[in-house]
């Protein structure tokens, strides 16, 4: 635990060295402003892409899912499709039964 605030620490120190080194250089509050808009673009960036990303597959989710349902249509429709042609031969045997009498 003191091992993960230590790092913390550390990487806090770092991040603030780095503006520090950016102020120490000699750069002005514009510089600054623009390297955080830079990383707030590249932040928006990345955010983007996980969107369109996410996008993409629910879309190609969404086409699985519809031809799962086009697949399930097609079987059902087959199976009435059995079970119309079992009923014309049982009508078509029914009609020879009267005939023979």
């Amino acid at each position: 635990m003191d091992n993960k605030m230590d790092k913390n620490k550390k990487n806090i120190k770092q991040k603030s060295d780095v503006v520090s080194t950016l102020v120490e250089a000699g750069n002005n509050l514009p510089d600054i402003l623009q390297f955080i808009g830079q990383l707030l673009t590249t932040a928006g960036d990345v955010i983007t892409t996980v969107g369109q990303t996410i996008a993409l597959e629910q879309a190609k989710q969404e086409q699985i899912q519809s031809q799962l349902e086009k697949q399930e249509q097609e079987r059902q429709q087959k199976e009435i499709q059995i079970q119309i042609e079992e009923m014309k031969h049982q009508i078509n045997q029914l009609q020879k039964q009267i005939n023979v009498r």
